[in-house]
């Protein structure tokens, strides 16, 4: 009876000790799995190199996207003008608005000496002279700060702006009754005042006297507006 029950105990005890040895193994092995993951990903962490990551997203900015659209709107050289570019020798890059139809009646002389009908003498022209009827609208050929508005007993209302850069514009000829305050500000093709007389060139009938200056020197203002030709 002792033997047999010893035995007994002897199988149950053996029987533990091999679940025992069994599930140690298994948790051993899944220890060991899991402290290889673990490994790995710290591995990689710590081998990470930020300096490389900050270079492959820079690349990756700089890549050409395809078929989104873009909205974006491009400057190119040409839209820029610098004040070297603005001089009499070169005329302004840009657009500009005529103050007074397309009719002209007396060019720009450039020096030369032309015939006045009103004095009976020969002087020269130093602006342009668009054909107008009298209390017709005069705009203003770029966007500008007025300088002056006087009236003149040769030219009649002059209206000064200076349109930026070194350029000054003179509107001779305007309504009397044309006020504008210096320092007012106009746009483009602004109506700046109504057309008057021009006393010193009344033979000629009303029409604007358009005087243009690029840093203090007289220019032909179709040149400037490029316009000539």
């Amino acid at each position: 009876m002792k033997k047999e029950l010893y035995a007994g105990k002897s199988f149950y005890i053996i029987l533990g000790l091999c679940v025992l040895i069994t599930g140690f193994g298994a948790a051993r092995a899944l220890r060991g799995r899991i402290n290889a993951e673990n490994t790995t990903t710290v591995s990689e962490s710590t081998e990470f190199d930020w300096a490389n990551q900050t270079e492959l997203v820079t690349e990756k900015a700089n890549i050409e996207a395809t078929n989104i659209p873009d909205h974006r709107e491009t400057t190119t050289a040409e839209n820029f003008v610098t004040t070297e570019e603005n001089t009499a020798e070169h005329p302004y890059v840009g657009s500009f608005s005529l103050p007074l139809g397309t009719q002209i009646i007396k060019d720009y002389s450039n020096g030369e000496m032309v015939k006045s009908k009103t004095m009976n003498d020969w002087r020269v022209h130093d602006g342009i002279d668009f054909k107008g009827e009298k209390g017709a609208s005069v705009h203003a050929i770029q966007n500008g700060v007025v300088l002056s508005c006087e009236d003149d007993a040769l030219w009649g209302t002059v209206v000064t702006i200076d349109h930026g850069k070194g350029m000054v514009a003179r509107y001779c000829g305007l309504d009397e009754n044309t006020k504008l305050l210096p320092e007012t500000y106009v746009e483009k093709n602004q109506v700046i005042g109504k057309l008057g007389t021009i006393p010193i060139e009344s033979a000629d009938g009303y029409h604007l006297h358009l005087e243009i200056s690029v840093s203090d020197k007289i220019d032909d203002p179709l040149a400037v507006m490029n316009k000539a030709g």
